[in-house]
């Protein structure tokens, strides 16, 4: 009886520091046609770098199939907005871009349509091998 009280014991013991393990995820990088991707999922962040050297970090939204993430830059009375949207099951990306007015109340997009910018784009990203690094 004592050897199955250890035993139990024991088994308890390592289902309970199993449970207290954390899995760390690498970061993935992803190659796409004008930029590269950093999706960390354990920080919730992304390093998004274009290929004409400017770069922005921000917060991503990692679901199931799909991961997003956005660049948003205000200028006096005009905001810029950039959203990315990146598969998880394909590799397929779209942006839409989009820039206006702060105030759309007194400039309404029906009468100042020409103060509105909309751009949709869309490619395929691949996974970047990385390299065994010295730190």
């Amino acid at each position: 009886m004592k050897k199955k009280i250890n035993h139990c014991r024991n088994i308890m013991m390592v289902l309970a520091s199993m449970a207290s393990w954390q899995v760390f995820a690498e970061p993935v990088y992803l190659d796409c046609k004008d930029f590269e991707v950093k999706l960390d999922e354990d920080s919730g962040k992304i390093t998004h770098s274009s290929t004409d050297g400017s770069s922005f970090n921000a917060d991503g939204f990692f679901s199931a199939e799909t991961v997003s993430y956005q660049k948003v830059d205000a200028y006096s009375s005009t905001i810029f907005k950039d959203v990315y949207t990146i598969s998880r099951v394909d590799l397929s990306w779209n942006r839409e871009y989009s820039g206006g007015p702060i105030d759309t109340a007194s400039m309404p997009k029906s009468k100042y349509p020409q103060l509105y910018i909309e751009e949709r784009q869309s490619g395929n990203c691949s996974v970047k091998e990385v390299k065994k690094r010295a730190f």
